[in-house]
C-alpha cells in the first residue's frame, strides 16, 4: 500500500512505488514538422501530459506525449520543385 493514498482520488494510478496520471491537454494539426520527428507538417495528434511521482521521497516529473491520429495524406501534384 502506497504511502500517499490521497493521491487517488486526484485520479492518479500507483503502479510499483510510482503513483502515474495521463492527462489530455488538446488535439492539434501540425503547422511544421515536429523536430523530434514523430509529427510532420499537417498530421493531427493529440498532446498528453504525463505525470509521475515517487511515493517513497515525493519527487515528482513530468513531460508532454504525443500521439498522431492522423496522417496528412500525400499530393504529389500540389509540391514545387
Amino acid at each position: 500500500m502506497g504511502q500517499r493514498m490521497w493521491l487517488e482520488g486526484a485520479g492518479y494510478e500507483l503502479d510499483e512505488d510510482t503513483w502515474k496520471r495521463r492527462d489530455y491537454v488538446a488535439t492539434r494539426v501540425a503547422r511544421k514538422d515536429h523536430k523530434d520527428g514523430k509529427v510532420k507538417k499537417g498530421d493531427r495528434y493529440s498532446q498528453w501530459e504525463c505525470r509521475e511521482i515517487d511515493d517513497e521521497t515525493g519527487k515528482a516529473w513530468s513531460w508532454v506525449d504525443k500521439v498522431v491520429t492522423k496522417r496528412r495524406q500525400h499530393d504529389p501534384n500540389s509540391e514545387t520543385e
